[in-house]
């Protein structure tokens, strides 16, 4: 019965402190070659990539009309949208991508270049952190939606 008892004691440590472990550069680069890769596919696990608790935010004049929804209410709308997205060959590409430590998460910086707008988007950004089973989540999105349409 001790056995059973330390295994437990043992797994839920190794489990305490794989969520405590800082997210590191390395994990979030791959982490974003891989929302990239699905973006650009249109791969239908695209929203899996979202913590539920997400913080997302789409800026259209950086006032109260900018819209902020939670990560399930924002994988919702992916998985809505995403054969229209797919028809219009909605998605963006990245460039001038910068990580920065933010406590044990951390913030990705890019330029995104919408597809659909010819435009590109000098706001964004992300916040990855480590979930409960160790995982790599968004957990706060902020991007321009209220950009002019430059495509001719």
């Amino acid at each position: 019965m001790k056995t059973i008892a330390l295994f437990f004691s043992l797994a839920l440590c190794a489990f305490s402190a794989q969520a405590t472990k800082p997210v590191t550069k390395p994990e979030a680069e791959a982490f974003f070659k891989r929302l990239q890769a699905w973006n650009t596919s249109f791969d239908s696990r695209y929203p899996e990539l979202y913590s539920p608790d997400a913080k997302v935010t789409g800026l259209r004049y950086r006032d109260e009309s900018d819209l902020t929804v939670s990560g399930a209410q924002w994988q919702q709308i992916l998985a809505f949208t995403a054969a229209k997205a797919r028809q219009r060959n909605d998605s963006s590409t990245f460039d001038n991508i910068r990580y920065a430590p933010l406590g044990k998460r951390i913030k990705v910086t890019a330029d995104r270049y919408m597809t659909r707008k010819c435009n590109t988007d000098k706001s964004y950004f992300m916040v990855l952190g480590r979930q409960p089973d160790g995982q790599l989540l968004i957990e706060e999105e902020t991007f321009d939606v209220g950009l002019e349409n430059l495509c001719k």
